[in-house]
């Protein structure tokens, strides 16, 4: 005889078994997988704990450097640490469960945003030496180019294993359901997930103290070295309560109107205004620094910019804010004098680019300058385009205007940069206006490997290296060859034209040379502890030159430069356009770079919490320079942040 079954039990087995209860012949069936395979609301969260503490130990064992080991959860401190990664993944999983009703989808949506995220910071770091956050979403068109283009070898079984970990979960959760709906049980239990979550996120995730002291008496210089002591679970979520500027608890508007009333001065017209091109030379190193590659005589990649360095007004090494990428993060720092790392920066800087800032471009404007910018990249990335006209430029080139054989490989050629730059130059002589250019180029962009293949590049290395560090090199120095030759051409072209021109030459970050800085170690550099500040700034130093032609060099003003002696300390890019004043004779120019000046004298290298006088780290500061330092930030606070305008 046919079981019956009442409307209400068909109905609630028809929702939960779609795919099953097609007609009424397969309801002892559906009965039976009901029996075997339904589940209790009190083993649903049972899965939650079990899968969250799994996926715990994955997000360890996916994050380079861990300091947190499966064998060591338990020791020290670890345990804490471990904790505070596994509360966030609890509490998403068991949302998301109660939500559908249904654990292992939970579990699969989870899984998939934590591998994702967790292989996203795997090689972010052995890619840009910098942890993924939630800033890099808004980066997402430019990261997806990045990874396309990168040749970085990947791990397949581990893939493998995370992409078969996820369909176990897909398969689950069409297998394992909840036998009932639960529904004022899930109200109740989600309501209290939303509440801890609210109250965990306000009081220990977005904690600083909790942060910075977690591990006791470790001080971290470095932010890998930070997601990679704390795990990156938490770490991620801590930037996320970070990520946009919070008012100091030092600032005051007064402060900032007061500094810039005391130090404002009548605008000053110069009878010296010479023509000055910015140039940020994409990841460009003094190869002198891998002290174990040597060349041919007639091999050495960078003999025009040796000469050039020679014959420039001042020279040395720049403390810039990024490693292997980031460059906007220097040239806003060279455009606007705001120190990134004092200000604890997440996200893209040119967001917070505002027409009350001392920019360089702005000011120059104030002085009659044409401002034109030159950058064979797209005009959306970092959001350029819309920075640049706050910060007054003229006229913007981006690569819409060059052509398809301008491209090596996939980015524009020095080359072609160059020439267009020489172009405009040309263009813009004996117009009756002194003329501002910041060219930034792209050729020299990393990776470095595969890139040039059937190329040669000779060279020597008094230590071993594998045969991707050797291609990694070659491929460098090819770049470094075109930079110098057109470094060479543009100043050759300088000298030959009758008006002064002034060229700020910078690298802006060192470039990426293999996983794990391959070929800085098979180069001789010990890297061997990441978390010391000599280390930190090891791995954030470039080269800069300030050059002038000619007709410029005999108007240039070098006492700044020799009572300060700049040509033999390290400097922090954000002083750069303060020297370029100063070398040029526009003193007093902007009341924030007069304070600049005042700090310069105190400290000449500010990163993070990395401060150094002449060539000394300090380990303490006097009150006196702390109130100097605060000032200087509530200045740089206003700039960017307060609406209000002086």
């Amino acid at each position: 005889m046919k079981k019956k079954y009442n409307k209400k039990r068909y109905k609630e087995l028809t929702y939960k078994y779609p795919t099953i209860i097609e007609n009424s012949r397969f309801l002892g069936l559906n009965e039976k997988i009901d029996k075997n395979f339904g589940l209790t609301f009190l083993s649903s969260i049972y899965i939650y704990i079990l899968i969250s503490f799994c996926l715990t130990i994955f997000a360890f064992y996916l994050q380079p450097s861990s300091l947190v080991t499966i064998n060591n959860i338990f020791e020290g401190n670890n345990a804490l640490i471990f904790m505070l990664n596994f509360i966030p993944i609890f509490l998403v999983i068991s949302l998301l469960g109660t939500i559908f009703n249904n654990p292992f989808l939970s579990c699969t949506i989870s899984s998939i945003l934590l591998f994702t995220a967790s292989l996203a910071n795997k090689y972010k770091i052995a890619y840009r030496d910098e942890p993924f956050k939630l800033s890099d979403l808004s980066m997402a068109k430019e990261g997806s180019s990045a990874v396309l283009n990168m040749n970085y070898a990947v791990n397949k079984p581990l893939i493998f294993t995370l992409i078969i970990t996820c369909l176990i979960f897909l398969v689950c959760s069409f297998i394992y359901r909840v036998r009932h709906k639960y529904v004022k049980s899930r109200i109740v239990f989600a309501s209290i997930l939303l509440i801890a979550c609210f109250t965990l996120n306000s009081t220990v995730y977005s904690n600083s103290n909790i942060y910075n002291n977690i591990i006791e008496g470790r001080t971290t210089y470095h932010e890998t070295d930070e997601f990679n002591s704390k795990g990156f679970v938490y770490s991620f979520v801590y930037s996320c309560n970070n990520s946009v500027f919070t008012i100091p608890e030092f600032y005051s508007q007064d402060v900032a109107t007061n500094i810039l009333t005391d130090k404002n001065n009548t605008k000053k017209e110069y009878s010296f205004k010479p023509n000055i091109i910015y140039i940020l030379s994409e990841a460009f190193m003094d190869i002198d620094e891998l002290e174990n590659l040597s060349f041919d005589n007639n091999n050495y990649p960078l003999t025009n910019y040796k000469k050039i360095l020679n014959e420039s007004i001042v020279s040395g090494d720049l403390v810039v804010p990024s490693f292997g990428g980031g460059t906007a993060y220097t040239e806003f720092e060279v455009l606007t004098g705001i120190n990134t790392t004092s200000l604890n920066y997440k996200t893209n800087p040119f967001e917070s680019v505002t027409p009350k800032m001392s920019s360089v471009p702005q000011l120059l404007k104030t002085q009659g300058y044409k401002n034109t910018s030159v950058h064979p990249g797209d005009a959306w990335f970092y959001k350029r385009t819309d920075a640049y006209d706050i910060l007054d430029f003229d006229k913007k080139i981006f690569n819409d205007v060059f052509n398809e054989e301008d491209y090596k490989t996939e980015y524009m050629s020095e080359k072609a940069t160059y020439d267009k730059l020489i172009e405009e130059i040309s263009s813009n002589l004996n117009n009756n206006q002194p003329d501002f250019y910041n060219l930034v180029t792209i050729q020299n962009h990393g990776p470095y490997d595969g890139k040039y293949n059937g190329q040669t590049y000779d060279f020597n290395t008094s230590t071993k290296m594998n045969d991707l560090g050797k291609d990694i090199t070659k491929n460098y120095l090819i770049n470094l060859k075109d930079v110098d030759t057109e470094l060479k051409k543009l100043t050759d072209y300088l000298n030959s034209v009758n008006e002064p021109f002034v060229i700020v030459y910078y690298g802006d970050h060192l470039p990426y040379l293999g996983p794990e800085y391959l070929v800085y170690k098979q180069a001789g550099w010990d890297l061997s502890d990441m978390n010391t500040p000599e280390t930190v700034l090891k791995l954030h130093t470039t080269s800069y030159f300030i050059w002038a032609n000619n007709l410029a060099k005999q108007n240039m003003d070098t006492t700044f430069v020799t009572q300060n002696k700049v040509k033999d300390i390290p400097i922090s890019s954000n002083y750069l356009p303060m020297i370029l004043f100063e070398v040029i004779g526009f003193e007093n120019i902007s009341p924030y770079f007069d304070y600049s000046k005042d700090l310069f004298e105190l400290i000449n290298v500010y990163y993070g919490n990395i401060r150094m006088k002449d060539n000394v780290i300090l380990e303490d500061v006097d009150s006196i320079i702390e109130d100097v330092i605060s000032n200087w930030k509530t200045l740089q606070y206003y700039f960017i942040q307060d609406e209000e305008v002086t």
